[in-house]
């Protein structure tokens, strides 16, 4: 008895999201996570080749409000308060400041760049907790080839993002841990000069 209501479950997911075009999933896990007022994150971001040997993973941390944002990976540190980027590198301890002009590493940012020049589909998979996205450029694009975007059924929020570029190279962002609405303050998105006496600043603005 217990099998079948599984398979029954299974069927009626399968039915949904079969039923959902594969721009409304997408269109979903955005209005989704536009509706938090902020967001904070853990993963792990990998670049993989195979056929060149590479196999890189490094661990980060990410913040996200409004058009603000923060990254911090690998020694190095980048704020967006959506007008200024501040990119720092603990290593040489120098932080350099640039204007953001519209450009973003942010991956909500990311994806609403690309939407309207992208062709979606759902892949098919045995995971019922997850659906998977595939997105291609409708024109040939050098930055990727093809996205794929892991969704948790649940709670419509993104759980990975590969980014293939035209070397093969995949470029994975996996989320460990996310958590919303902590009501983060605006300062939280600004460098603070004070808080790393010495500092070099190199102003490219």
């Amino acid at each position: 008895m217990k099998k079948h209501i599984i398979t029954l479950l299974a069927l009626a997911l399968c039915i949904t999201c079969n039923a959902q075009s594969a721009k409304d999933i997408l269109d979903g896990v955005m209005k989704t996570m536009k509706s938090y007022s902020d967001i904070s994150a853990e993963f792990d971001y990998t670049m993989l080749n195979e056929d060149a040997g590479i196999n890189e993973t490094m661990s980060g941390k990410a913040w996200s409000k409004g058009e603000a944002y923060k990254v911090q990976l690998d020694g190095q540190e980048m704020i967006c308060d959506g007008t200024t980027i501040w990119t720092y590198i603990s290593e040489s301890d120098e932080v350099m400041i640039s204007d953001a002009d519209g450009n973003s590493s942010n991956p909500l940012t990311l994806l609403e760049e690309y939407y309207d020049n992208v062709d979606v589909k759902l892949l098919k998979n045995s995971d019922f907790t997850k659906m998977s996205l595939e997105m291609t450029p409708r024109e040939d694009d050098d930055k990727f080839t093809k996205m794929r975007l892991d969704i948790d059924t649940k709670t419509m929020q993104p759980q990975c993002l590969t980014i293939t570029d035209g070397n093969d190279t995949d470029f994975i962002c996996k989320i460990k841990k996310l958590e919303v609405n902590k009501q983060l303050d605006d300062n939280f998105f600004t460098f603070d000069a004070k808080q790393h006496p010495g500092v070099e600043i190199i102003d490219m603005r």
